[in-house]
């Protein structure tokens, strides 16, 4: 049996530069790739071992805003890879990490908010 049926997952609904979305009956799944990217992806390249560590960050920073009070796209972790939310309309959004960031020491961290 595969993972998506183990999971009563649907088809997939979108694909972006690191994740896949896949339904899930009344939310989504989300689930990270192996995947790094710059130059809204002009460059990629398969990072061994990132989408558990992006996943674990991602799954910990929600966790910690919902603990704040804050509402988030987060339902609960699920595996290394991935993580449930509620199904909703995406806002295209990118942050990014940059180590030549001139304004920061060592680097810095860029929001994007794409139309």
């Amino acid at each position: 049996m595969s993972t998506a049926e183990v999971l009563n997952l649907g088809g997939k609904i979108y694909e972006g530069k690191t994740k896949e979305l896949l339904d899930k009956p009344g939310r989504v799944l989300l689930q990270s790739e192996d995947q790094i990217t710059a130059g809204n992806a002009a460059r990629k390249n398969h990072l061994e071992g990132k989408a558990p560590i992006s996943t674990k960050v991602t799954s910990r920073i929600r966790q910690l805003l919902q603990k704040a009070g804050t509402q988030t796209a987060f339902t609960k972790k699920c595996g290394e890879t991935a993580f449930t939310a509620p199904q909703r309309e995406m806002i295209p959004t990118e942050w990014i990490f940059s180590q030549k960031e001139p304004c920061c020491e060592g680097g810095g961290i860029s929001f994007i908010h794409q139309k």
